[in-house]
């Protein structure tokens, strides 16, 4: 009866110790399965094509987490949402509650003849099992001297969305740079 009584205990200890392990290993692999596509507009004003041509062009192409917990990309996702409207207004776009009205905004805004390029784009620059670096940058072509470039990094904590720390570079200057240690 004792080695029964045993055995019973030591499968018991093995159990407990298997689910132990399992809660550690999904919360790690929820940060895992977080991933990265990639959103792309990108329009011209009258249908004109650039390249032949001085015209109004948005192009916007940046990353979006699109799998892994709603959550994590939720915050993820509307922090990156938030430079591109942002960048899209700083360029001129005035009426709009998304990105694409605030776009098209710009394109309205300017003549068939008039040059006016802006290039919003991003991309995932480092990855590790709990933290991603996102780069985003625009470039505002207003066909002058004062062409707009400014750039920011997101580093974001893949396990809640949080950002962790953001360093704007507006036309090569460091004008921002927060970091939490949350």
């Amino acid at each position: 009866m004792r080695y029964i009584v045993l055995a019973s205990f030591l499968v018991s200890l093995v159990f407990l110790a298997g689910c132990a392990d399992k809660k550690e290993t999904t919360t790690t692999d929820a940060a895992a399965f977080v991933q990265f596509g990639s959103q792309q507009w990108e329009k011209s004003n009258f249908g004109c094509d650039p390249n032949k041509a001085p015209c109004a062009t948005v192009k916007l192409d940046y990353p979006q987490a699109i799998f892994g917990d709603d959550d994590v990309k939720a915050a993820i996702n509307g922090k990156i949402k938030n430079y591109v409207m942002q960048s899209i207004v700083m360029a001129g776009g005035k009426e709009g509650s998304n990105i694409e009205e605030l776009a098209l905004n710009i394109l309205d805004n300017h003549g068939s003849e008039e040059e006016k390029n802006l290039k919003v784009f991003g991309n995932v620059m480092f990855r590790s099992h709990n933290m991603v670096k996102i780069e985003m940058s625009s470039f505002d072509d207003k066909g002058e001297k004062d062409d707009e470039i400014n750039r920011t990094l997101f580093t974001f904590n893949l396990k809640d969305g949080k950002l962790v720390s953001e360093t704007v570079l507006q036309n090569g200057t460091v004008t921002k740079a927060n970091i939490s240690m949350n």
